[in-house]
């Protein structure tokens, strides 16, 4: 059984009343609010949270969430390629890059392959975009394109579920 860690590396310090003001807390709080000195230390508290997982053999996910305060991660593909850096057992997989919101999924599919690269197949990600059925609903889907270039840079692509 394989065992994963995720944090989505909250930003906590925006104060009540400005929470109780606002709609959401996704999309809708200015980034002056976030102090770029308080957001490093998080970042770099978490990166150091990779390392103890490396050592304690607990594979990591990644995810992204775009100007909320409950992630500031605003690239996957980034905080991948830096944990493939500083790791070297575990196992890496990107919880989704929506490439709808990307104009270029192709691009995207490139940002994981270096991140693939540079962990040395230990990188998985999931690329999706929004599809629509006849009821209306939406649907996570690969990007078939995307798809191509990931497939093109990987030796294996068996084992891309982490269950």
């Amino acid at each position: 059984m394989d065992a994963w860690f995720h944090c989505e590396n909250p930003y906590p310090f925006v104060a009540q009343d400005l929470l109780d003001g606002t709609d959401s807390v996704r999309a809708s709080l200015p980034n002056k609010h976030c102090d770029p000195k308080v957001a490093a230390q998080l970042f770099e508290e978490t990166l150091d949270e990779y390392l103890l997982c490396d050592e304690r053999g607990l594979n990591i996910t990644s995810s992204e969430h775009h100007a909320g305060i409950n992630c500031l991660y605003g690239a996957s593909p980034v905080v991948l390629g830096i944990a493939a850096r500083q790791t070297r057992n575990i196992r890496l997989l990107s919880m989704g890059t929506l490439v709808t919101v990307r104009q270029d999924p192709v691009r995207v599919a490139e940002e994981y392959a270096t991140a693939d690269v540079i962990s040395r197949g230990r990188a998985r990600d999931r690329l999706c975009q929004i599809g629509r059925h006849r009821d209306g609903v939406g649907e996570r889907q690969p990007d078939r394109r995307a798809r191509a270039v990931l497939g093109s840079n990987r030796h294996d692509r068996q084992d891309l579920d982490p269950s």
